[in-house]
């Protein structure tokens, strides 16, 4: 009898655990709205994990996730940027800029103001100099073809996508220098 008695117990009590490890329904379904975007919902627009930028630069996929993010501390201008450590004295960047910007989604394009801006470059990491810089808008020159449409900006998160051709303005303004950004996407939590 005592036998019978622990081994109910134990089929219990594995029954109570199997169940308690239940939690939920996946987040990944997309029927089911959620404060967590869902990134294999086709109509979210997003396909990446948040904290991350990553783009085709001149047909190689970058990807840029370290301490990538977002902030709105000026005044109507929202920035994104994502880092990508080469190695430990040089990162490359790769971000945007967005002004006017009031809180709306929609296509920013880089000729639209004088803030709109896709940049690429590399710096030194022990102190902070920029070796090379890539801009999107090029005051002395004109500006460069490109945009960013900001897809969403729920839960202090940003999401959409961009593409620019981008021109080198350190070490020298050279425009012969360029680079094709294409496919961009970003996902950022606000910093």
């Amino acid at each position: 009898m005592k036998k019978v008695f622990l081994g109910c117990m134990l089929i219990a009590g594995l029954g109570v655990l199997v169940t308690s490890c239940n939690n939920g329904d996946y987040n990944a379904n997309p029927s089911k709205p959620t404060d967590v975007r869902n990134p294999l919902n086709p109509n979210s627009g997003v396909t990446i994990p948040l904290g991350r930028i990553q783009a085709q630069i001149d047909g190689s996929l970058r990807v840029f996730d370290q301490k990538a993010g977002w902030t709105d501390s000026m005044a109507e201008t929202l920035i994104g940027q994502g880092l990508k450590y080469d190695n430990m004295h040089t990162t490359e960047f790769l971000g945007f800029s967005l002004s006017p910007y009031k809180g709306n989604t929609g296509e920013y394009y880089i000729y639209d103001s004088l803030s709109n801006d896709v940049f690429y470059g590399s710096m030194d990491t022990t102190d902070n100099t920029v070796y090379l810089l890539y801009n999107g808008k090029i005051v002395t020159g004109g500006s460069g073809q490109g945009d960013v449409n900001l897809k969403g900006t729920e839960s202090a998160r940003v999401r959409g996508t961009f593409s620019a051709t981008v021109y080198q303005v350190i070490p020298t303004l050279d425009f012969s220098q360029t680079h094709q950004i294409t496919s961009g996407e970003f996902y950022l939590p606000k910093h």
